[in-house]
């Protein structure tokens, strides 16, 4: 689903506003996030391009996924033509951040 990372991100995530994925190859909670959502995400799509050596227009909607302990993302093809996949990982965020 389209959305805010504030929705997927915060303390108080609630049904719908992100999608929940359980599968064989991952079990996450994921928010699509739009370039023009704020600077930030305008940045880090910018970055992206640049560290895969390709134009903006070449880069997906950014995607933000929260795992709780014991969730997993295993190797997988999902159909899609991606030459490239950057993971940006965050963690040791304190509650409210």
């Amino acid at each position: 689903s389209v959305g805010k990372a504030s929705e997927l991100l915060s303390s108080g995530y609630k049904e719908g506003n992100g999608t929940e994925a359980v599968g064989e190859t991952r079990t996450s909670t994921s928010v699509h996030l739009t370039f023009d959502e704020s600077y930030v995400v305008e940045r880090i799509a910018a970055r992206v391009a640049t560290v895969c050596g390709c134009s903006l227009e070449h880069v997906e909607p950014l995607v933000a996924l929260r795992y709780e302990p014991g969730q997993f993302f295993k190797l997988h093809h999902d159909g899609a033509m991606r030459p490239s996949t950057v993971f940006v990982y965050l963690t040791g965020l304190e509650p409210d951040s």
